[in-house]
């Protein structure tokens, strides 16, 4: 249920505010699970605890662009942003503690329950359904990514400290700069290069913990 409401909450944002802002502010969810972790009991190591701002930092600035004219809704899309972060982080650390007997069985529940959520959502607020059959293909593949993905989050935190893993998880928004360089020949802003060169950082200093 999180993970949907982190969803429908995030691109909500995205309809309001500039995806240059939002993908950073989404970025930042990973501090629940690590304050979770921490208060918990987990003991990260210094470089640890360094690299864990260094690297939600980074991929902030790395997901950041130059935003086009703000709207109307700013503060709107802004809003929901923060409350995706929030929410995705909770997700995140409610998912390794369902990961504890098994990540599969974990992710089957997940996705089972989203959805449910989203059918139920759409249902209720009688909102449009249509997706074109050459979109199938394209909207199957992340999807099935993301089921792979997070079967291997829930695998990492059943054998490593949930403050570190789930940073290390919240890393995707670097590997989409990359990619839109290596594939789509984009450049890099300044603030970006910096961003990605302070999250390469922070995760040799989480590994060398």
């Amino acid at each position: 249920m999180a993970n949907a409401i982190a969803l429908a909450s995030f691109y909500s944002a995205a309809a309001r505010a500039p995806i240059s802002i939002v993908a950073p502010i989404g970025a930042t969810g990973a501090v629940v699970p690590v304050l979770v972790g921490i208060l918990g009991g987990e003991r990260p190591a210094l470089l640890q605890l360094v690299g864990i701002p260094l690297a939600v930092l980074g991929v902030a600035l790395a997901a950041a662009r130059s935003a086009p004219a703000a709207g109307a809704p700013m503060a709107t899309g802004i809003g929901l942003s923060v409350f995706a972060a929030v929410v995705f982080g909770a997700f995140l650390a409610l998912f390794a503690t369902a990961s504890d007997r098994g990540a599969p069985a974990a992710v089957l529940t997940s996705r089972v329950a989203l959805l449910v959520c989203t059918v139920a959502t759409v249902a209720a607020l009688r909102l449009p359904w249509h997706l074109p059959r050459r979109g199938v293909g394209p909207a199957a593949v992340p999807g099935l990514l993301l089921v792979v993905g997070t079967i291997a989050y829930g695998s990492a935190t059943t054998q490593g400290l949930v403050s570190v893993v789930a940073v290390l998880a919240t890393l995707s928004p670097v590997v989409t700069v990359g990619l839109a360089v290596l594939v789509l020949g984009e450049r890099l802003a300044a603030r970006q290069r910096v961003g990605v060169a302070i999250a390469l950082l922070g995760v040799v200093l989480l590994a060398a913990g």
